[in-house]
């Protein structure tokens, strides 16, 4: 499998992401096979601080560091010396799962091909949102639209070389299918939830969750709200917080609505990054 995610490892077998859903969606699917050879971004740091069921330490998964870089400039840069891993990974692996879009994922797809490796393209979003939105990215507007449209253009060629292709909610599988080609769905439900760490309850026994994002459509914040009926169903009281804004703004909100669950709910506008700090603490009421 081959994705910029960042994991950070304190040398002794374990390794760590700040992403519970990695994993969530890596322990079944190393659970199926007898190897699992993940190329991705790997530094060394002080773990000693994460809870054990939050450690990513499954025999059967194999981390490939890769030397660490930044955006799409840093992958070119040092392009001679990512190479090497990702041939060490395809070279024993049966399958290859892409994430698009992905630096790593971009070049190892023409690996896979010259070595003829089935390989399983996997979107989770717009390929060129994140470069398009963000200006941490590439601070001068027009180039950074322009690199955009290049990235979502690298990537759709990449769609079509792959041999199955897959995306995380319906409206993305649609986006990207192709004539005579099925884009798969890869649903919700394909995540372990025993993988995730336990929910933290306060003294008073209540739960508060924090969602924290763009609120836009294709990040599924519904099921988010979702979630929390079933909690409120099982008995259990809880608060929750939306920080964020975007155009699914006034659905979600409709949305709390209908499921009555606008008593518990909270939306944060204009929330600053830097005071995120304050509201995921424990003792923030």
């Amino acid at each position: 499998m081959f994705a910029d995610s960042k994991f950070v490892t304190d040398g002794k077998g374990n390794f760590y992401s700040s992403s519970n859903m990695r994993r969530a969606m890596l322990y079944p699917i190393a659970d199926k096979f007898e190897k699992l050879y993940l190329v991705c971004r790997v530094l060394a740091g002080d773990i000693g601080h994460v809870p054990a069921e939050d450690m990513v330490n499954h025999p059967k998964i194999e981390f490939v560091s890769v030397p660490y870089f930044k955006g799409i400039f840093g992958s070119f840069l040092r392009r001679s010396e990512i190479l090497p891993k990702i041939h060490y990974a395809i070279e024993r692996a049966d399958v290859c799962v892409l994430r698009f879009g992905s630096n790593i994922s971009s070049l190892a797809l023409p690996v896979t091909k010259k070595r003829h490796k089935p390989s399983i393209g996997h979107v989770v979003g717009d390929l060129g949102m994140e470069i398009r939105k963000n200006p941490k990215h590439i601070p001068i507007p027009g180039l950074r639209q322009l690199v955009a449209d290049w990235m979502v253009r690298r990537n759709s060629k990449a769609f079509q070389a792959c041999d199955v292709l897959c995306g995380v909610t319906d409206t993305i599988a649609s986006q990207y299918a192709q004539p005579g080609r099925e884009v798969f769905q890869l649903l919700d439900s394909c995540l372990a939830e025993e993988y995730y760490s336990p929910p933290k309850q306060n003294d008073n026994k209540t739960i508060r969750a924090i969602f924290a994002g763009r609120l836009v459509g294709f990040k599924n914040v519904q099921n988010f709200l979702y979630a929390m009926t079933k909690v409120r169903q099982d008995g259990v009281e809880v608060n929750a917080i939306i920080v964020g804004e975007g155009d699914f703004k006034s659905q979600l909100i409709k949305l709390t609505q209908n499921y009555l669950l606008n008593k518990i709910y909270k939306y944060l506008n204009n929330c600053k990054y830097k005071n995120l700090d304050g509201l995921f603490s424990r003792n923030h009421k």
